[in-house]
Parts: C-alpha cells; structure tokens; sequence
C-alpha cells in the first residue's frame, strides 16, 4: 500500500471523531455536487443547441 492510500485511510476512517474527517466529508460531497451539476449544465446546453439547430434548419 502506497503512503498516500495509508493516510487517507487513517484519516477519514480514524475512530475518533476529527475535524479533518468533516473537512474530507464536506469535500467530497463538494466535488460531487459540481459534477452533477456540470452534467446537468452540458446536458442542457446540448438540448438548446439541437433545439436551435432544428429551428433554423427548419427553415429549408
């Protein structure tokens, strides 16, 4: 097991309640929440340029 594995394990799996294991929590859940919603937001830039390109095409 590499160093870095070993202390990320010790810290946020730590038996002991600790302030860094909040701060790894509310980071992960941070880092989660930003892709959904960058997901979300290519998803509907996506659907308004098909949209686009459907009524501007269905000119000809």
């Amino acid at each position: 097991m590499n160093l870095e594995r070993f202390i990320a394990t010790r810290v946020a799996f730590s038996e002991r309640k600790s302030f860094s294991r909040l701060i790894i929590r509310i980071a992960v859940v941070a880092v989660a929440l930003s892709l959904s919603v960058m997901i979300v937001a290519m998803a509907v830039i996506t659907g308004f340029k098909h949209q686009i390109g459907e009524k501007i095409f269905g000119f000809w």
